[in-house]
């Protein structure tokens, strides 16, 4: 009897030291994913104009995986990657733009040498994440607003708005594409945006004026930023009239807020005059102060 139960004690104490042996050597894991890390993104849209409009759904890419679509402000990303360090690029797909890559440009119009004088907001922003396995990367990324809208006012003098048919613009020098990672700008070979003018009664003199409002990704450097107008007068002639707004825009990519430029318009007051565009200033903005041209 003696000896069963020594050889009954020694096993318990066998198959215990077993079970705990084998305890000791399960690893213990912080996530489902052990070997792999997940990517949690939160979007900060503070940096933007008082003017523009948010999109309802954007897009978040990480390195060559397919793109995700999402509307919260914060979102888990759709795949898991292993340890290493990945490009994040976030942007959205705005009315009159189309994306190729990391390339946002502006649509054409049916000539094929303008572009489209209202897109839509456009925003991206990209971040360089380092993913860790078995862990979750929580990352917040700033959005950068790439569109700034530009309003140019013409006034006229009283009587003045009876006396033209219509009036024909054209800009050059303007920006059609971004890039949507570094904010780089370019432009195709002469294309140019043709603001359309509205005629309307300044509500505080009551003197006629010419509006328009344009959502430009920026200027080129290097061009020269041209207004060409062309009016038709009410007996059929036509007159060109150009006003160079290269050192009123020289800086306009450098701020996000609207920008207005008003200029007298002056029409032909007899045959062969050409008429001419003069005194451009900074507007003022509704629930801003004094603007600066630049």
């Amino acid at each position: 009897m003696e000896t069963y139960k020594i050889i009954s004690y020694t096993a318990l104490f066998l198959g215990a030291s077993f079970l705990t042996a084998s305890c000791v050597k399960d690893d213990i894991y912080n996530t489902p994913h052990p070997t792999t890390g997940a990517i949690k993104i939160t979007t900060d849209w503070n940096m933007r104009s008082s003017e523009s409009v948010l999109p309802t759904d954007y897009l978040l890419r990480i390195g060559a995986t397919a793109d995700q679509k999402v509307t919260d402000a914060t979102n888990v990303y759709h795949t898991l990657f292993t340890p290493g360090q990945y490009e994040l690029l976030a942007y959205n797909v705005p009315s009159g733009m189309t994306i190729n890559g990391n390339i946002a440009t502006v649509n054409t119009t049916t000539d094929g040498n303008t572009i489209e004088a209202l897109p839509g907001y456009l925003f991206s922003a990209a971040q360089t994440l380092d993913v860790q396995k078995d862990d979750t990367l929580r990352t917040t990324v700033k959005m950068q607003q790439r569109v700034r809208q530009l309003t140019l006012v013409l006034k006229l003098k009283e009587g003045d708005e009876n006396r033209f048919k219509r009036v024909v613009t054209t800009l050059n020098g303007i920006a059609t594409s971004v890039d949507l990672r570094t904010g780089t700008l370019s432009s195709a070979e002469n294309v140019s945006i043709t603001p359309s003018f509205e005629l309307s009664t300044d509500a505080a003199d009551h003197l006629p004026r010419l509006t328009t409002t344009v959502n430009l990704l920026g200027i080129i450097p290097t061009e020269s930023q041209n207004l060409a107008i062309t009016v038709t007068m009410n007996d059929g002639t036509s007159h060109l009239i150009n006003s160079n707004l290269t050192d009123l825009l020289k800086n306009f990519s450098q701020s996000i807020e609207p920008l207005t430029l008003d200029a007298n318009l002056e029409l032909p007051i007899e045959m062969g005059a050409s008429g001419s565009i003069n005194d451009w200033t900074p507007g003022l903005e509704e629930g801003q102060g004094d603007v600066e041209a630049n």
